[in-house]
């Protein structure tokens, strides 16, 4: 029997600013960190940081320093969290309403997480069209409605809050209004399914129907006109559930994914360190899918020096093989497999290859760029070193110049200098071609 369904929603959002590069740094962003820069009376030691180290922990404290009193300033007001959230990356968690927190993260994203409320079943034999329906409503606000609705109005506030205590935005166009429906390109939902009899290894058939349906969605393609709500039925009952792959997280919960969304379904009361191991990996995962394509969109848009753009390269370089040696030897097993499914499932890795192809490309042509600029200033320079050695000769030239007839010596003397002014003009315009 279910005990209640809800819809969860992971939503990040680009602040256009990184605040330490993670390749070339000493500093981790953990508890520690945490701790460091939202504490402003907690000494810092800068003899034990490099210039840039510190240099960031002054600006992210600064930063988080704004958002405290703008916070403070508001009526309804966020508020921060002292606890460490366990998410890699997190400087600073605050609650923005009853259900919703954000989380900021070191590469310069925040992540917003909304844990729904319990969604109304009318027919359990059909949970998932209740749930479907509320999904697609949320979603379409989110993605598609540009209006400042209740719903979305808590995020709209704390993202222009955090935008205008960022200042100066390396990255304009993915910190705005412009990239995605005013700023949010999309939101991932996570369907919860309580079900405290549950057995991991004996779902029923009726169940993972149900779970199907909501992964592969197309049975409610005309979810919004109830009067289709029957064939819905019929859709849910006749498609097959051969491609369904459920893992076995624990005794009592199971976990299924794919690029539409994340199902968990179970005792999930019994089961809450299974859930904030995937809610902790994945406002991680949904952050650098977010950085990944922030970078495609903005480095089309920018121009950047080619140091810069090798910047860049070496960053999300060493964000992809931290992404993909997140590991240890005493990993649970469920939780690995759930680690390496959501990867998986996200595409991220798709992703990447299409920003790391954009930014490598920009770099080679930027490089070209730069060499052909060399040589034009290889050209003029060595062009100003012939006139400067004509004008040593001056004087010989002039001489000649003023002669009224020439004798056999001086034609040969004219012709071996235009000779080898004409060649040292060719090899300056061949070597530089």
């Amino acid at each position: 029997m279910i005990r209640s369904v809800s819809l969860w929603h992971v939503t990040p959002v680009d602040l256009g600013v990184e605040f330490f590069d993670p390749s070339d740094t000493t500093l981790a962003a953990d508890e520690s960190l945490y701790r460091l820069v939202n504490d402003p009376e907690l000494p810092v030691d800068k003899q034990a940081f490099s210039r840039q180290d510190y240099k960031a922990i002054q600006e992210m404290r600064r930063f988080l320093e704004e958002v405290r009193l703008r916070c403070s300033l508001r009526k309804n007001q966020a508020t921060f969290v002292e606890q460490y959230p366990g998410i890699q990356g997190c400087i600073a968690k605050y609650q923005v309403a009853e259900q919703m927190f954000c989380y900021v993260l070191v590469n310069g994203t925040a992540v917003f997480f909304e844990r729904g409320t319990p969604i109304p079943v009318e027919e359990e034999r059909y949970f998932a069209i209740n749930a479907f329906y509320e999904r697609q409503v949320y979603e379409d606000d989110y993605c598609c409605n540009p209006e400042d609705s209740p719903r979305k109005k808590p995020l709209y506030d704390f993202l222009q809050l955090l935008w205008r205590c960022v200042g100066n935005k390396e990255f304009s166009y993915s910190a705005s209004e412009k990239y995605g429906n005013r700023g949010v390109p999309y939101t991932l939902c996570i369907t919860m399914v309580d079900i405290p009899d549950l057995v991991s290894n004996r779902v029923d058939l009726q169940m993972k129907k149900n779970f199907r349906a909501l992964l592969d969605t197309s049975a409610f393609n005309n979810i919004y006109k109830k009067e289709q709500w029957n064939t819905i039925r019929e859709r849910i009952d006749n498609d097959g559930i051969d491609d369904l792959e459920l893992k076995e997280l624990s005794e009592t919960l199971v976990f299924a994914d794919n690029w539409s969304g994340v199902l968990l379904a179970g005792d999930l009361e019994k089961n809450q360190t299974c859930i904030t191991w995937l809610m902790e990996f994945e406002i991680f995962l949904q952050s650098q899918w977010l950085l990944f394509d922030a970078y495609s969109e903005n480095i089309v848009r920018m121009e950047l020096s080619s140091m810069q753009l090798q910047g860049i390269l070496n960053r999300v370089e060493f964000v992809k093989i931290k992404l993909d040696n997140d590991i240890s030897s005493n990993m649970e097993p469920s939780r690995h497999i759930m680690r390496n499914s959501l990867i998986r499932s996200s595409d991220i890795n798709t992703i990447y290859e299409r920003m790391h192809g954009l930014i490598s490309n920009k770099l080679k042509l930027k490089i070209m760029g730069d060499e052909r600029k060399k040589s034009r200033f290889a050209l003029l320079s060595d062009l100003s070193l012939l006139i400067i050695a004509l004008l040593q000769i001056y004087g010989v030239v002039g001489e000649l110049l003023t002669k009224t007839t020439f004798t056999h010596n001086d034609l040969i003397t004219m012709a071996v200098m235009a000779g080898i002014t004409a060649v040292c003009v060719w090899v300056m315009i061949k070597g530089r071609n």
